[in-house]
């Protein structure tokens, strides 16, 4: 985060802790504020066609969450919800102190440029990824969180890469 945009939203912070295994946002949160990972991690699901939820992300250390649809003043049309894999510590601000920061600071654009690209890419990985045979999405998982990887229960790692448990520990053995 740059300096300028730090100093410019600083004083309209506040912080929030969430206990593992709470589902905690749901899509219209993200209409009311910008929120910073700090520490923890989180698990990003969506509401499904079929009504199942589909594991779509993982927010860690150093993401930025909110809706670039707030920001532009689209709305969604997707349920989407988080749930706190460990302790979480989130560092969070306003919508409407977001939007004011937007238009007094001129690097703020670039800031959110890069965490939008940023998320774009692991989106795209992600797609890429699931079109690969099992053993080397496990691979390019690794590759994707090398930092968190191993932090996360083999179920979310086999609802995220779209394999069974078996496939998946089979793969672990591989490496």
């Amino acid at each position: 985060m740059s300096a300028g945009f730090y100093h410019a939203i600083e004083p309209v912070l506040s912080r929030r802790r969430y206990g593992e295994q709470k589902d905690y946002l749901d899509s219209s949160i993200f209409r009311k504020q910008v929120s910073f990972v700090e520490s923890g991690l989180l698990a990003c699901w969506q509401e499904a066609d079929h009504g199942d939820d589909v594991l779509i992300d993982f927010a860690i250390p150093g993401d930025l969450l909110f809706s670039f649809s707030a920001l532009f003043g689209f709305r969604s049309q997707a349920a989407s919800f988080l749930k706190a894999i460990e302790p979480t510590e989130l560092i969070c601000l306003s919508m409407p102190d977001a939007k004011r920061i937007w238009q007094e600071q001129p690097d703020t654009e670039l800031v959110l440029r890069h965490f939008f690209h940023r998320r774009q890419e692991r989106q795209q990985a992600h797609s890429r990824m699931l079109l690969m045979k099992p053993p080397a999405r496990f691979e390019a998982f690794r590759q994707s969180f090398p930092d968190t990887w191993f932090r996360l229960p083999n179920r979310l790692i086999c609802a995220y890469l779209r394999i069974s448990e078996t496939t998946l520990l089979r793969a672990k053995r591989r490496n």
